[in-house]
């Protein structure tokens, strides 16, 4: 095929292509060829358009004969969600090849993929919790949805959603929020609300500098190392019951702080802790109350309504 003809062949592929695409078309020229194609000459006839906002890139393929590959730019989706179920994990997690739970918070990305008929859909949460720990407030979470094929220009999304689960502040933002959500996750902090049981009072500082060797429970997939973590005790409740002390205590703590080790020491690889020899604490319930987060105002392009189904 000569150049004419390919250009006409890739004009009526636009025209009939039954996905939806774009305004903003982008094309790629590539392949051996026959020779008788000059791609720089063919792709400067297409146009060009902007690689910087949502686009469809249309890939011409030469090679004795062409071949044509229509794809739209991914849709990233930014949201918080809210867990208040104590028998959810976060993303799938498998123990011994049967799951931890039947529930996992990102189960509803795959209504994403199929609402947009897109290849895939990533789930980027800015940290984690475990999976018997509630996040209050909100966790920042971003959605990259691959090769989106329908609903490009939607505003309404309806979701089925588990109980005890929520999500909140959806919005289509730019693709810069990605980094956003991966810095977020190693920097911001969080503040909890531990309830714990302990023999003897306890004697609560307002600061700790705390060396936290890898958790136990965790090392069998993570390196064993030795990391500084700042806590701050906000405030706490005393309640006494059965000859057992038992704390409602809020506190504040650097990105990637086990405050379940904090509580009852991991056999000393966490000190200081809330335990002693003479007074070993025990953690009950965790919440997490609230993750900073930083405004994404500047990145947000379309606000989407949600309807939840239960």
């Amino acid at each position: 095929m000569d150049e004419e003809q390919i250009f006409r062949a890739v004009k009526d592929m636009v025209v009939r292509h039954q996905g939806e695409m774009h305004e903003n078309k982008v094309y790629s020229v590539s392949g051996g060829g026959t020779g008788e194609v000059d791609k720089v000459a063919l792709k400067r006839r297409f146009g060009q358009g902007d690689w910087s906002i949502p686009y469809t890139e249309i890939m011409v393929r030469v090679q004795d004969g062409v071949e044509i590959v229509v794809q739209n730019s991914p849709m990233y989706i930014y949201g918080e969600y809210i867990k208040m179920d104590r028998n959810m994990t976060q993303t799938p997690l498998t123990v011994g090849g049967r799951l931890k739970c039947n529930r996992s918070v990102s189960d509803f990305k795959i209504q994403i993929k199929e609402f947009f008929s897109a290849d895939d859909v990533v789930f980027i949460p800015a940290g984690r919790e475990d999976f018997d720990v509630r996040m209050v407030e909100g966790r920042p979470f971003l959605l990259t949805v691959k090769n989106p094929r329908r609903n490009l220009g939607f505003e309404r999304l309806r979701l089925t959603l588990y109980g005890g689960l929520d999500i909140k502040n959806l919005c289509v933002v730019r693709k810069e929020c990605k980094d956003m959500i991966f810095k977020g996750e190693g920097q911001s902090s969080k503040i909890y609300s531990a309830f714990l049981c302990c023999r003897r009072p306890l004697i609560l500082q307002k600061n700790y500098e705390v060396r936290q060797r890898t958790p136990l429970r965790v090392l069998h997939r993570r390196a064993n190392l030795t990391r500084i973590k700042e806590v701050c005790i906000l405030g706490h409740e005393k309640m006494e019951a059965d000859g057992w002390i038992y704390y409602r205590v809020v506190l504040e703590a650097s990105a990637g702080t086990y405050i379940k080790e904090f509580v009852h020491g991991d056999l000393g690889r966490t000190t200081p802790s809330l335990s002693s020899k003479e007074n070993y604490c025990d953690l009950l319930e965790l919440d997490v109350l609230r993750v900073k987060k930083r405004s994404i105002e500047d990145l947000v392009t379309r606000r989407i309504e949600l309807e939840v189904d239960r």
